[in-house]
């Protein structure tokens, strides 16, 4: 009987563990930095929608305003989210994932950051504008 010799050879690997991205969304919502609230670094805000500003305070990233209770960003047209209230008002959260105009408030305006039942309203605002200089021009 012939003997045959199996030799096992491990390799470690001794890199540092690096987190990952996804990692970074797995913290609950009370880890991060709101509107407002001291931070260090972009990581320290909220996953989307917010930026850590020079005056170290997180504040609402591009494409991002305060709700109307002035507590949190939320998302213009196309702009990330989870929840509806994570939207402008007028949009609701699409597959929990990205802002969309309800089909009540189907109409885009100010580059994402306005859903609207129509663009007539917009040109009826620069009606009024013009509105005290055919009154004067008719005396």
């Amino acid at each position: 009987m012939d003997c045959v010799i199996v030799m096992f050879f491990a390799c470690f690997n001794f890199l540092p563990i690096i987190k990952s991205q996804d990692d970074y969304y797995s913290r609950p919502l009370q880890a991060y930095s709101s509107y407002n609230e001291h931070c260090i670094s972009n990581k320290d805000c909220r996953p989307f929608g917010y930026i850590c500003k020079n005056n170290k305070t997180c504040d609402c990233d591009r494409m991002y305003s305060l709700d109307v209770y002035k507590t949190q960003c939320v998302g213009g047209v196309d702009q990330k989210c989870i929840y509806d209230e994570h939207c402008i008002i007028g949009a609701f959260c699409m597959n929990q994932a990205i802002c969309k105009c309800k089909e009540t408030t189907p109409v885009i305006l100010e580059n994402g950051m306005v859903c609207a039942k129509s663009n007539k309203m917009k040109n009826c605002e620069k009606s009024w504008v013009l509105l005290p200089f055919i009154i004067a021009f008719l005396k």
